[in-house]
């Protein structure tokens, strides 16, 4: 269904006990409210690569309608540019996953042409140095944290 989406009508918007209703709004193409038994949450719609992507925003009344169609705008220029936000999601989950002595494993295999004697000096200072953060994903490693003495 389409309608002029405001805050009153959304406060006066039945749950729906039985499937999932799509309230899309006249002035935003792509945004939308999905109602179902106990929430009302703010999605963006749009193709990427023939197929329909629906992305959600957030849940009202926890967003704004004004929040949720400045966030719905940024969502649209992004996926128009040709960026997925979902995929951006994905990869900094990704990056958490990396630790610190994964990276310099990484870094060992795709540089071959190191001399040994090169590896052998660097594996060393790693163990020396940072062994307190071979662990430690290499998103959460700081410049505080390098500079510190």
């Amino acid at each position: 269904m389409k309608a002029a989406l405001t805050v009153s009508y959304l406060r006066n918007l039945p749950f729906e006990a039985k499937k999932p209703v799509l309230a899309y709004d006249v002035k935003l193409k792509g945004f939308g409210v999905k109602i179902n038994k106990t929430t009302k949450t703010f999605f963006v719609e749009k193709r990427i690569d023939r197929k329909l992507t629906r992305i959600a925003l957030g849940v009202f009344p926890g967003m704004t309608l004004e929040r949720a169609r400045k966030k719905a705008l940024q969502v649209l220029s992004e996926l128009a540019k040709g960026d997925d936000p979902r995929k951006r999601r994905e990869d900094r989950k990704q990056a958490k996953r990396i630790s610190l002595n994964l990276a310099i494993e990484d870094f060992f295999i795709t540089r071959k042409n190191l001399a040994p004697s090169t590896v052998n000096q660097m594996n060393a200072a790693f163990r020396n140095h940072l062994a307190d953060w071979q662990d430690l994903p290499i998103l959460f490693i700081t410049s505080a944290m390098v500079l510190k003495p």
